[in-house]
């Protein structure tokens, strides 16, 4: 058996041993480059784009706006105490903010 071959097999052998000794579960990770956002302002985004079309549809954007302005003002005062508690405190502002 010529070593490429040889090289697959032992890799497939090994896949196949860890698979079954390896638990496997699904996991849905959900990253955002808004931490603002919360569950609730996702529902009200589903609740909004369902509306698309119908009578309520301006009722719904409008209360989005409203919800994502909250949550980001939320945000803000809660990250402005945080990094006021970090202060002397270098490393973790840095991590914080970058």
């Amino acid at each position: 058996m010529p070593p490429d071959d040889a090289t697959v097999k032992l890799t497939e052998i090994i896949l196949e041993r860890a698979r079954e000794a390896i638990g496997q579960r699904n996991c849905k990770e959900l990253k955002s480059s808004h931490p603002w956002l919360t569950d609730e302002f996702v529902i009200c985004l589903k609740a909004k784009r369902d509306a698309e079309g119908t009578m309520f549809e301006r009722e719904r954007a409008e209360e989005c706006s409203a919800k994502i302005v909250a949550a980001r003002e939320g945000y803000i005062q809660r990250t402005k105490r945080e990094l006021t508690r970090m202060w002397g405190n270098a490393k973790q502002w840095w991590k914080k903010t970058n």
